[in-house]
């Protein structure tokens, strides 16, 4: 229903002007969605108020609501989309606007949720609503590297799940894919061909290439 999304969205941030948030801010959200029921607005909306912080971390729940989804996935590409086209990208172990904790909570509502999604469209279409000033600054090469910065941060994500980086690193530097679903149905394909006797062989046959290039290159070097 995009009038109840549009509709939590407007209302989401309501609650951090409250005495009660200014006291207690690990209640935000929480608190938006007690003042929505209050107010009489429907269950779903209040329901997308209190979660579209969520998922805040790999073990907090992950909504599935269709309106909740919406508006957590829209915050959290707003944010990352503003902060890329200001330049302003987490650099080493610094994060202060936790822009990694808002790229693996889009990646778990698309993967949990079975999203068909372009992470790239939305990015443009995001920037597409920020400020004139904000907007100039979005450029393409800003949306390729928030895009290879969501494929490093899917790698960590996968890593729990048994999958190897480099069959991630693979798929996407071979498609450059942005739907998450279809690049990890691609990359399950890949492990699975891999783990046969065909594919074991070529993953052989290429280390040697690899191995017999390297040669070649330090040969070249030496001369």
């Amino acid at each position: 229903d995009r009038e109840q999304v549009r509709l939590a969205a407007r209302l989401s941030k309501a609650d951090l002007k409250s005495g009660v948030v200014g006291e207690f801010p690990e209640l935000q959200g929480t608190m938006g969605r007690y003042y929505a029921l209050h107010d009489g607005h429907p269950k779903a909306v209040a329901d997308a108020i209190a979660e579209h912080y969520s998922p805040k971390g790999p073990d907090d729940r992950c909504p599935s609501a269709p309106v909740s989804v919406a508006v957590a996935l829209a915050e959290k590409i707003d944010t990352l989309v503003g902060f890329w086209a200001i330049d302003e990208k987490p650099t080493g172990s610094k994060d202060p606007f936790a822009l990694r904790r808002a790229a693996l909570g889009i990646i778990r509502l698309v993967v949990e949720n079975k999203l068909r999604l372009s992470l790239g469209a939305a990015f443009d279409q995001a920037a597409a609503q920020q400020s004139p000033s904000v907007r100039a600054q979005w450029k393409p090469e800003s949306r390729a590297d928030l895009l290879a910065f969501f494929a490093e941060r899917l790698k960590v994500h996968l890593k729990e799940r048994g999958v190897r980086h480099d069959l991630v690193a693979a798929v996407f530097a071979l498609t450059g894919e942005d739907d998450f679903v279809r690049l990890l149905a691609r990359v399950d394909a890949l492990q699975a061909f891999l783990a046969t006797e065909d594919g074991a062989d070529l993953l052989v046959r290429s280390e040697e290439h690899t191995s017999e290039l390297q040669s070649h290159h330090d040969l070249v070097c030496r001369l």
